[in-house]
């Protein structure tokens, strides 16, 4: 008897926990939308709109709910290995110009055959056919864009270590840059030297024609020339090779689907 009594009293409470949180939720949307212009609010509403739609597809219908859920399933793969790419890479952009400015010479020097040791030693793993297969199919395990963000990574912390070495020539005297369009020598204006590099090194895209992108810096020395020429050699090649095999095994995997033999889905997690 007494806890049929005190059942209506929990449910009393609980609705006002309820109807609390729910004000509380009204009025900070209130507050969001009287300090947004018109623009946000339209926005917010269209957003929130389009939500309610897959809302009621995926609760209406079967295959809806598959295809929203396999959408949503796919994003959240996207965004969470773009995070794990983003890691190592941030942690290197914090590496560089902590390097560049507040270490010495000698310091700068063992750090960078440190950072050049792990460089040559994670591009060796898909420099060649014999390691790059085993490598990049472990990795597939893990997560189907796992040889992506790993290739991802590999030109990204590449490109920061040739551009911090080429900084640091440049500033002892050793090398000689030339700023193009206005551009100054700054370690920002070397790692865009190294991207354009990488861009009119990729076949057939045509990347910086297309995006009207200039040389942001020019040389004459022959030795910038073989540190060009090493980095591409050392990073373009392998990572561009490790992009081609992940295209080659997707595209693998869509014959598959196509000819309506049994297969797995060969990038699911």
């Amino acid at each position: 008897m007494r806890e049929k009594a005190t059942a209506p009293h929990k449910r009393l409470l609980w609705n006002f926990i309820l109807l609390g949180a729910f004000t509380s939720l009204l009025g900070s949307l209130f507050l969001y939308l009287t300090r947004q212009s018109l623009r946000n609010i339209i926005g917010f509403a269209i957003f929130m709109w389009v939500i309610c739609l897959l809302a009621f597809l995926s609760a209406r219908f079967k295959a809806a709910d598959q295809i929203i859920g396999r959408l949503f399933a796919i994003y959240f793969s996207f965004s969470g290995w773009l995070l794990a790419s983003l890691v190592p890479i941030s942690f290197f952009y914090w590496l560089s110009p902590l390097i560049l400015d507040r270490l010495t010479t000698w310091l700068q020097v063992i750090v960078f055959v440190i950072w050049g040791l792990m460089l040559i030693f994670g591009l060796l793993s898909v420099a060649a056919e014999r390691y790059r297969e085993p490598a990049l199919t472990w990795l597939l395990k893990l997560g189907r864009l796992a040889p992506v963000a790993y290739s991802f990574n590999l030109l990204m912390i590449a490109i920061l270590f040739f551009s911090s070495v080429t900084y640091v020539l440049v500033d002892h005297g050793v090398l000689k840059l030339n700023g193009s369009n206005g551009n100054k020598i700054s370690p920002e204006a070397v790692r865009d030297f190294y991207s354009w590099h990488f861009l009119q090194a990729v076949p057939v895209l045509k990347v910086n024609e297309t995006l009207h992108w200039k040389e942001p810096l020019t040389y004459d020395s022959g030795w910038v020339g073989l540190l060009l020429v090493v980095f591409q050699l050392l990073v373009i090649v392998p990572v561009i090779a490790a992009f081609a095999w992940f295209w080659k095994h997707l595209g693998k995997a869509n014959r598959k689907k196509a000819s309506g033999a049994p297969w797995r889905y060969p990038f699911s997690s």
